[in-house]
């Protein structure tokens, strides 16, 4: 229905409700009220130096409507940079909270229906200098490039062992700057968006762990756990799972977001498997509780694990339990995949550390016969990164790689890059980021309705 998806893409109120009804009266109510008895009031704007891709417009009337903000941003735009926020409750101020927009751009307000309200309008401010240094650079974009945000964590390396000014970033389809968030870590640390909660997570690391936290939409800190990540964090249900350290091998810890409460862990040693360190988790709900997908980075290997049972299911990987061509050279962001044709299928990005070349893979796997089988394999020529990267599989069966170059380790080789392939290997989109000493440690791609109300990228936002 048109109300749910106003709902997932516009901001509103706490406390607020939407009903089929009243979004598609707001119009005829808005007119009936300007002919009967003008509407008069103010539109105020303020911004935040803090984060200066959001904008708070107050609107205070006499009568107490409804309200439909429509602002358009100023410049050259190859998506129509229009936002839109709405509410269909009545009231004497409404305060609406715009988000994604773009820096140091010119924006103008107006208010739908209500001819007697004067628009407002705003310029926002320069992005943080230490975020300016990286330069994205948009290469390809392609009609078979899935729409939505992307979000990369760019940092700088000083040295091996040290890194700067590691910030979580939202980028448009353009490689423009549209939310950022200063996370004060090493840059190595996993991160995503859940878009149930609207909230942001990260945690990791690796010359220093960090706590899994979950950061609101105005760049906010809503929980922190106390689990000292090591590498990757998943968001899964109410909970934070986290890799930790341990002197045999990793543990993984469930903790609540809300209250911190150790909900249980299950660690590598306890299933024999001794000097296992893993570095990237996924989590999925079976009938009888939760299975691990683990990826692993010295050993090569890919296990699956029953974490209520404390049980290890298989070990995926070359001489391991699968039958099948199978090649697996230091792992990152092994993740389980939707599929038809076989019981499991996984996805993860192959750094190739022994081959010196790296790749993308999806293998189906068929836990009754034992049997692996590749389903996709890319690269291209000159790519080699040793020790970061991330892959995710699209919506629409589209790769998304996260390839962040390491100049120091590999120099010469690709940049850092975020690149998105299609069913047929075709580069659709590429992005790349400057300069050499700019790195990334993966990418994820947000569905285009699921973050702001911008309605070039969700157009059922002005429907």
């Amino acid at each position: 229905m048109m109300w749910l998806a106003l709902l997932a893409c516009t901001s509103l109120d706490s406390g607020d409700s939407v009903s089929g009804d009243s979004v598609s009266d707001t119009s005829t109510h808005l007119t009936d009220s300007a002919t009967s008895s003008p509407v008069t009031g103010t539109l105020e704007v303020s911004l935040r130096a803090e984060l200066v891709t959001e904008a708070t417009i107050t609107g205070t009337f006499e009568g107490g409507p409804p309200l439909t903000l429509s602002c358009q941003g100023a410049g050259d735009h190859q998506v129509p940079e229009t936002h839109r926020w709405s509410t269909p409750d009545s009231a004497q101020t409404h305060t609406a909270i715009l988000n994604g927009l773009l820096p140091e751009t010119e924006y103008t307000c107006t208010a739908d229906g209500l001819d007697n309200i004067e628009p407002v309008s705003f310029t926002t401010g320069p992005l943080p200098e230490d975020l300016q240094v990286h330069v994205m650079t948009l290469r390809t974009w392609d009609p078979g490039a899935e729409t939505g945000w992307t979000l990369v964590n760019p940092f700088r390396f000083e040295t091996l062992q040290r890194h700067r000014e590691a910030y979580l970033v939202v980028l448009d389809m353009e490689g423009r700057v549209r939310w950022y968030y200063a996370t004060n870590q090493d840059g190595i640390v996993a991160f995503d968006y859940n878009p149930a909660a609207e909230a942001f997570w990260t945690g990791g690391g690796l010359t220093d762990i960090y706590e899994p936290t979950a950061i609101n939409l105005d760049a906010t800190v809503r929980h922190v756990t106390s689990s000292k990540a090591d590498h990757d964090v998943h968001w899964f249900g109410d909970d934070a799972w986290a890799l930790v350290k341990h002197p045999a091998g990793t543990c993984i810890e469930r903790r609540r977001w809300t209250d911190d409460t150790l909900v249980g862990s299950l660690c590598t040693h306890t299933l024999g498997l001794e000097d296992l360190h893993l570095n990237s988790l996924d989590v999925e709900a079976v009938d009888d509780g939760h299975v691990i997908y683990a990826g692993t980075a010295t050993s090569n290997t890919i296990v699956k694990m029953h974490f209520e049972r404390e049980e290890l299911v298989w070990v995926f990987g070359p001489n391991h339990d699968f039958n099948g061509t199978i090649v697996v050279d230091y792992t990152h962001d092994v993740n389980m995949v939707p599929c038809t044709d076989h019981e499991v299928c996984i996805s993860f990005y192959d750094n190739g550390d022994t081959a010196k070349h790296s790749e993308a893979e999806i293998f189906g796997l068929n836990e009754s016969n034992m049997v692996a089988v590749q389903l996709r394999q890319w690269s291209e020529p000159g790519w080699f990164e040793p020790r970061m990267g991330g892959l995710q599989v699209l919506e629409g069966g589209n790769l998304l790689i996260g390839s962040g170059h390491l100049e120091m380790s590999v120099p010469d080789s690709s940049s850092t890059a975020v690149i998105e392939v299609d069913p047929d290997d075709n580069v659709v989109w590429r992005l790349e980021i400057a300069p050499d000493t700019s790195a990334i440690y993966r990418a994820r791609r947000i569905a285009p309705c699921d973050l702001f109300g911008h309605t070039g990228y969700c157009p059922s936002l002005s429907e």
